[in-house]
């Protein structure tokens, strides 16, 4: 898979720039997420695809770990969480905090139940 970078970001060194998994703002059964609650589950999301990386990745390894284009687990709360021009919020990382590569069917996002949110409120019809 082709990935293409519209964000102007492009990272330097042993980082990466990963696209997070977009996070569900309703649930199924007709209620919204605030925006703070959906801010503070993308920031703990550990699912995305790899948009770019340094020159310097995986240097010290016999092979990379990820490719551009690959979804990706990385480490929970890791990186920094920074707007590209396209208007997407993307992760910048160190190489390492990526942990695995997904497999495109692999689901690692899930709807929050309302007693770990206690942050929802009914849609407005």
């Amino acid at each position: 898979m082709t990935t293409i970078n519209e964000s102007g970001i492009y990272p330097v060194g042993n980082r990466v720039l990963i696209l997070p998994e977009n996070v569900d703002k309703e649930t199924d059964w007709g209620f919204q997420y605030l925006d703070s609650t959906v801010d503070q589950v993308g920031q703990a999301s550990v699912g995305g695809r790899v948009i770019a990386h340094g020159l310097d990745c995986w240097t010290d390894f016999e092979r990379p770990f990820a490719k551009v284009g690959e979804r990706v687990l990385f480490a929970k709360y890791h990186g920094l969480t920074v707007p590209g021009k396209d208007g997407k919020e993307y992760r910048v990382m160190n190489d390492v905090d990526i942990t695995a590569v997904l497999e495109e069917d692999v689901d690692v996002m899930r709807e929050l139940k309302p007693r770990e949110v206690g942050a929802l409120h009914k849609k407005e019809a």
